[in-house]
Parts: structure tokens; C-alpha cells; sequence
């Protein structure tokens, strides 16, 4: 190599001073044989390859990058991630997945390709050889359906987990409910009772180790009455204010209804006459 021929960089293709050390595009060192080559088509630099240099230039400034050179071209690619409209599409229906195959495939298989030649020519180009494609563009369409199904049923699966959690917690507190409700069969009203109300049940008592309340005799023939007050939702009892048991015998039972009897004749007559 003469020392007026103009030196290219392997690594970028940019045009390199005789003194440089490193490439002013790129900075990979130019002091080794395979880093620094003369004119890229083995020739002397003329207006033709001027023109060349310029337009690569040219596409370099755009953000394209050299794939891979030959003696009269080289291949060009605009390397990317995708469309950004497409990307929040991909992120809303699969949660990512689908957004990580569409960025690789734009930014390898997929990016725009074309050829720059000597001649002046463009061509687009389908894969870095410069030649016809050889992406298996079916097989490529099954991967990224692929991952666009997995991500669709790991979706799918994490929402129907936030369903299957709702309803199991619904038939948890249903059940839970309903033997509250069970255990208080006997304390239950009319399901449009709702308030405080005191309620009184009354069953036969024959032992006669126990003793009336009244006259503690022994209640061989007795009564004992079962008072509560309670504050009741929809004829459920949710809150006891006051319970107990009272045991009596018949005679002081008998005696007190007849009381009650008397005091009721008492209100009646006073409201007639």
C-alpha cells in the first residue's frame, strides 16, 4: 500500500488518515493488517469510487451499518427494534412475550437490508448474503405465534387464578355463614325480623336433683323457661345481650299465671268501666 492511497476501516468501512491509529467512526485500532486495507475494490482511487464513498457515507450518517462487503458492493442494513404503535399492541396482548420476538426479528431477519454498488446501482437486498431470502418466513410466523400463544394462556391462566381465588373466598364465606346459621337454628326468627327483641321457651323438667327458683323444691313436675334478648338481621341473631335459665314448679308456675291472669282482669276492668 503506497503511502498516498486513501486506508477504509474493516470494522465501519470509514475513510482513515495515513497517521491514523484508530478509526474516528468506530475506534477499533487500525494498526493491524486485518483492521486497514487500501481502496475496498483494489483499485486507484478515482472520481467514480469518490462518488461511491460518498453515498456510503451518506447512508452511514442515516444510521445504516456495513453487514458485508464483496469487490464491487457491499450490503448495507438499518438495524431497529420495530414499529412503536405495534410494540404497545404486542405489550397489551401478551404481557411482553410478543414484544421480545418482534424486537429480534427487526433487529435481525427482519431489518431493511440493500446493496450499494461501485456502478452508481441500489438494490434492496432480503438477507446479509445479498442475495434471494432464505428466511423460512412460515417457520419464523409459527415461532412468534407460538410465543404470542404462550403468552395469551399464562394470561389466560392468571386471570382465571384471580376468578378461581374470588369464588373459592364467596363459597368459603358462604359456608362459613351457613353453619353460623345452622348452629342458631333454634334462635331464628322471621326473616323480616329485624332489631332487638326479647324472646322465652319453655320445656318440661323432671329431675329432681334440681330445685325451683321460686321455692327451691325439688322439680320432680317442672318447668324451665330459656329467656334471651337479642339484636336480629333478617330473623339471624347476630348479637346476645342478655340470656338465662330459670327453673320453676308447677305450683309456683301456676301460681304466677294466675297472677298474670288477675292483673290482665284488672287492666280490662279498668278500661271498661
Amino acid at each position: 500500500m503506497g503511502p498516498s492511497a486513501s486506508r477504509f476501516c474493516r470494522a465501519c468501512g470509514d475513510t482513515l488518515s495515513p497517521s491514523a491509529a484508530f478509526c474516528p467512526a468506530c475506534g477499533t485500532a487500525v494498526d493491524t493488517p486485518s483492521t486497514v486495507r487500501d481502496d475496498p475494490f483494489g483499485r486507484a482511487t478515482g472520481g467514480h469510487d469518490g462518488k461511491f464513498r460518498r453515498r456510503l457515507v451518506h447512508y452511514r450518517v442515516a444510521g445504516w451499518t456495513v453487514e458485508r462487503e464483496f469487490d464491487d458492493r457491499v450490503v448495507l442494513v438499518d438495524r431497529g427494534i420495530g414499529s412503536p404503535a405495534l410494540h404497545v399492541a404486542l405489550l397489551l396482548s401478551t404481557g411482553g412475550v410478543g414484544n421480545v420476538a418482534y424486537a429480534w426479528y427487526c433487529h435481525g431477519p427482519g431489518a431493511p437490508r440493500c446493496e450499494l454498488r461501485t456502478d452508481g446501482t441500489v438494490r434492496r437486498v432480503d438477507d446479509a448474503t445479498g442475495g434471494a431470502t432464505s428466511l423460512d418466513y412460515p417457520t419464523l410466523a409459527g415461532v412468534i405465534a407460538c410465543f404470542i400463544g404462550f403468552a395469551l394462556v399464562t394470561r389466560l391462566v392468571r386471570q382465571w387464578s384471580f376468578v378461581l381465588l374470588a369464588v373459592l373466598l364467596l363459597v368459603t364465606t358462604l359456608a362459613s355463614v351457613g353453619a353460623l346459621a345452622a348452629r342458631r337454628v333454634d334462635d331464628r326468627q322471621s326473616p323480616t325480623t329485624f332489631g332487638r327483641k326479647r324472646t322465652v321457651t319453655e320445656r318440661e323438667v323432671n329431675d329432681r336433683s334440681l330445685s325451683c327458683a321460686v321455692c327451691d323444691s325439688p322439680l320432680s313436675d317442672g318447668v324451665e323457661r330459656t329467656f334471651a334478648e337479642r339484636t336480629y338481621l333478617a330473623g339471624l341473631p347476630v348479637r346476645t345481650h342478655e340470656s338465662g335459665t330459670n327453673r320453676y314448679c308447677r305450683r309456683c308456675t301456676s301460681d304466677e299465671e294466675r297472677a298474670r291472669d288477675a292483673d290482665g282482669d284488672r287492666e280490662r276492668d279498668r278500661e271498661f268501666a
